[in-house]
């Protein structure tokens, strides 16, 4: 246990919290057999659903680390009050000693800071790159589905065009039977 933490304990009454972190693993990302068909709405539905998440997440780490923060300025700067005064109190050449390894441990604490909001910053990016990700296999899905909606157009135009095409000459074809018939039958 440093002096600076000595000194927070016995002025304060406050100990330090342990400097151990605890990783959590990632989440899988959860993928749709290729073979599932997909409705429409329900790929609307699914990018909502997954937008509202983020939209979720994003505020309450932001406001946790915010809080977390401010907290540890309150007591940082309560500390360092209070550590002064005791200093300017005693005047002597332990309160030089003091002050350099409050400074350092005030530094210290500043790093932490920075390094947590580093971290909810890396958290916050990889979240939006595993959505990104997801949106755009999302969308490359719903190109193909409309790809093959052309194809399946364009055959039943062409299989419409043959329709007509058969269909004109059965009634020609009909018409010169009726005509053969009443030529034989000697109305022409």
């Amino acid at each position: 246990m440093s002096l600076f933490d000595r000194l927070a304990e016995g002025l304060l009454g406050v100990r330090r919290p342990s400097r151990q972190y605890v990783k959590t693993p990632p989440r899988p990302v959860k993928h749709k057999p290729s073979g599932e068909s997909d409705k429409p709405a329900a790929d609307k539905m699914e990018e909502s659903s997954i937008e509202s998440k983020i939209q979720h997440i994003i505020p309450s780490f932001k406001g946790a680390l915010n809080s977390n923060m401010a907290e540890m300025n309150e007591k940082i700067d309560e500390l360092q009050v209070r550590l002064e005064e005791s200093i300017k109190s005693s005047g002597d050449n332990y309160s030089q000693e003091l002050k350099n390894t409050i400074a350092e441990e005030v530094a210290s604490l500043k790093q932490e800071v920075k390094d947590s909001f580093l971290s909810v910053e890396d958290k916050i990016h990889s979240e939006n790159v595993k959505t990104y990700r997801n949106i755009q296999a999302l969308v490359s899905e719903i190109d193909k589905k409309s790809a093959k909606e052309v194809n399946i157009d364009a055959k039943f135009a062409s299989v419409k065009r043959l329709l007509t095409l058969t269909t004109w000459t059965a009634i020609g074809t009909f018409l010169v039977l009726v005509i053969y018939v009443l030529h034989g039958i000697g109305v022409f």
